[in-house]
């Protein structure tokens, strides 16, 4: 049985790479010809928008399956504002920088932060704060670190009490995870992995205990810093709509590789057939 907070939740579990992706997307001009030929409605930086929404999207249907003691948020602003008119986020801080809590899990074994990064069927490597990912180090464990210390205050600032937060760090489906060294404060895992590893955690939180929490983590101020969104259109209802468009492009150019392949080899065959019937008068005259 699923936990009504987890199942409530599980539509908005993307909304600032979702409105990322869907704003990127509504920039990129396609002519009527490539269109036809199956060119992706995302532009570049969109394309890593619509990976990690898709990541954040498949972590929130595995945590909607955890149980009735658990209670699930996400999307929580580290340090934003939420800009709803133009679907982005001003940077508060001026660094440029969206490092949003992708999830945060409240349940028996204590109260975590996840943080999502889409790297399926790669090869990722990790050695204490460093992930290289096909060769190339990404900044992961730094933003999961983030979120855990905007929890740990905000949250302290709600409830008058401490509250410790762990991190955990999903890879979406990787190819391969070695992990050399764990980070020190973060736990690192393949998406395959995370509801096992939660079930094995010990109980470290009473049930009053996890309900206040929860209580003061879903107060709208704890995170949106006074912007309520209740009743804000789902991110989902475009990102739906671009997740069709992207996937009608991919079949067009399947469709397009596919004709192209057959059209070459049954130019091939006609080819050596008429080269075949040219030699055998040649053959037949010795």
């Amino acid at each position: 049985m699923t936990s009504s907070a987890a199942r409530d939740a599980s539509r908005d579990d993307a909304g600032p790479r979702l409105r990322r992706a869907t704003h990127q997307s509504a920039e990129t001009q396609r002519s009527a010809l490539a269109r036809f030929f199956g060119a992706t409605p995302l532009s570049v930086d969109g394309q890593q928008w619509f990976s990690d929404a898709l990541g954040e999207i498949t972590v929130g249907a595995l945590l909607s399956r955890l149980g009735p003691e658990w209670v699930v948020l996400h999307t929580l602003p580290s340090a934003e504002l939420f800009v709803a008119d133009s679907g982005r986020r001003a940077d508060q801080a001026g660094t440029g920088e969206i490092n949003d809590i992708d999830h945060l899990v409240i349940g028996p074994a204590g109260v975590f932060t996840i943080n999502t990064r889409n790297h399926a069927g790669q090869d990722i490597w990790v050695e204490g704060r460093t992930v290289i990912v096909a060769g190339n180090a990404f900044p992961h464990i730094r933003d999961s670190e983030h979120g855990v210390g905007r929890a740990e205050r905000l949250l302290a600032d709600v409830r008058g009490d401490t509250t410790v937060v762990r991190g955990v760090l999903v890879i979406i489906e990787p190819r391969t995870l070695a992990i050399r060294e764990m980070p020190r404060d973060l736990q690192v895992l393949a998406s395959a992995d995370l509801l096992g590893w939660l079930a094995d955690q010990p109980d470290v939180l009473a049930p009053d205990e996890a309900r206040r929490i929860a209580d003061a983590a879903k107060k709208a101020g704890t995170w949106w810093q006074g912007h309520d969104l209740v009743g804000a259109q789902s991110p989902l209802a475009g990102f739906d709509e671009l997740r069709r468009r992207v996937d009608r492009a991919r079949m067009l150019r399947e469709l397009w590789v596919g004709t192209f392949t057959i059209v070459v080899i049954v130019t091939a065959a006609a080819l050596g057939a008429m080269t075949i019937m040219n030699l055998l008068p040649a053959m037949a005259a010795h």
